[in-house]
């Protein structure tokens, strides 16, 4: 049974033909494209196909989205690398280039960026060639201009009319008509797009920069308070020791300058002392020999 459907199926696709349903009538897929078919030989068909391309259109624009999106935080917001403040350094002049476009679509001097300008010098070019590849998503093409490289955003040609219509195709006004004018639009939305994800990665780098701040701020606030702890332990440290200098050279070591058996060796010391000096001398006070006085009464 199986094996049967399977190749009247096949058989089906090979001739052209519609497959059947199991019942031997039109599938309900095949009943869905013929009145897609009849819809597009009406009188409406020019509508039918705007619409097919509008929504073609919004689907590759969420798709670009996306790659964008993942770009631009995977790739050139590279935090381990480059501090906050580079960061939106170089998503502020990215914001800048595309809104140009955007807010003056007929001025062309919006419409190019030289690379070797100080702002994309200084801002941009440190992060690498993705984020060249940011503008490369959204339009821009690597061109010689004036005899020096640059980034032109190039417009189709349902995009110069857009342009010189003052760019409404980001509302919608121009894709209406056909695939061309949709891909006009199309080419605006793309515009809109990368400035929206810009924005928000603005937003929350700024963010992130204001916590850093914040942390490094709080982390400096410490320190200050440990090394001011120490200063003021140093100095009540001090005027300890000077005052109890003070009390030994007013009045002699205190009794808390005694180590344990320091009076019996200073009065061992002293006994050593004056028996050595007896020998010596003969100090007063030192026993007279035995039987001196016993010798002198007997001379007697």
């Amino acid at each position: 049974m199986s094996g049967g459907n399977t190749g009247g199926a096949v058989g089906a696709a090979a001739t052209g033909a519609p497959p059947s349903a199991p019942g031997g009538g039109p599938s309900r897929s095949t009943a869905l494209l013929d009145r897609l078919e009849a819809a597009s030989s009406s009188a409406g068909a020019p509508q039918h196909a705007a619409a097919a391309a509008a929504v073609r259109g919004a689907a590759e624009v969420r798709e670009a989205r996306r790659a964008f999106n993942s770009l631009l935080e995977m790739k050139v917001l590279d935090e381990k690398h480059f501090c906050a403040d580079q960061l939106l350094a170089a998503l502020g002049v990215l914001r800048r280039v595309v809104g140009n476009i955007l807010d003056a679509p007929a001025d062309p001097r919006f419409r190019r960026v030289k690379l070797s300008s100080k702002a994309w010098e200084g801002s941009v070019a440190p992060l690498g060639p993705d984020a060249e590849r940011l503008l490369h998503m959204v339009g821009f093409r690597r061109r010689t201009v004036d005899m020096e490289a640059a980034l032109v955003f190039e417009f189709s040609a349902a995009g110069a009319a857009a342009a010189a219509g003052g760019g409404r195709a980001v509302g919608g006004g121009v894709g209406a008509g056909s695939s061309g004018s949709a891909d006009g639009a199309r080419e605006w939305q793309l515009l809109a797009m990368a400035r929206e994800v810009l924005a928000n990665a603005d937003v929350a780098m700024a963010a992130k920069a204001t916590r850093a701040a914040q942390a490094k701020a709080a982390r400096a606030n410490r320190a200050a308070a440990e090394r001011e702890k120490l200063r003021l332990a140093l100095a009540d440290d001090q005027q300890l020791r000077a005052a109890a200098y003070e009390a030994r050279r007013r009045t002699g070591p205190a009794l808390s300058d005694w180590r344990p058996g320091q009076r019996q060796s200073e009065g061992a010391a002293a006994g050593a002392g004056a028996g050595g000096g007896g020998g010596l001398g003969g100090e007063e006070g030192a026993p007279p020999p035995e039987g001196g006085e016993e010798d002198d009464d007997d001379e007697e």
